[in-house]
């Protein structure tokens, strides 16, 4: 014999969309999460590559400035004219330019007598005249920033 079971069937239909509702809610978050992971990877993998760019046209300027002829490092000292300080002047252009289009990453370097660097590490003296250490640093967002180094040297000593 059946006995009747009026609203069984209503109170199926909302546990059915209650738990439907936490499985798309939990799927929507993962989403947002895994958006916001690529977002964060991209960035810093952009971030990457303008460093590298920085070292290299740092090291550009430097053989610039062999081929031209003037002292290894004017690219980048302060009271030095030189051909080189066209490359590097690229390298201070903030905002980065990506593709004709101005970006949210900003860029700069420093340069470093190895001398101090060296000492900072008690390790062997050498003429800064010589080696120097770049380190090129990319920004971007409030709080965003990725350096890089590398030590140059005048390889092609008169």
């Amino acid at each position: 014999m059946r006995t009747k079971q009026k609203g069984f069937a209503l109170i199926e239909v909302i546990v059915s969309i209650v738990i439907l509702s936490l499985v798309l809610v939990a799927a929507v978050g993962l989403l947002y999460s895994v958006g916001q992971a690529v977002e964060t990877n991209r960035d810093r993998l952009t971030a990457t590559y303008l460093a590298q760019e920085c070292l290299e046209l740092v090291r550009n300027a430097r053989d610039t400035s062999w081929k031209n002829y003037e002292p290894w490092d004017c690219a980048w000292k302060e009271t030095t004219p030189c051909e080189g300080k066209q490359i590097v002047n690229l390298i201070k252009q903030n905002p980065v330019m990506i593709n004709e289009e101005s970006t949210k990453f900003s860029r700069d370097f420093q340069v470093e007598s190895i001398e101090n660097v060296l000492q900072a590490q008690r390790s062997r003296t050498l003429s800064n005249s010589e080696e120097v250490k770049i380190t090129c640093t990319v920004s971007w967002g409030e709080n965003s920033k990725l350096s890089i180094s590398e030590i140059l040297t005048n390889w092609r000593k008169r």
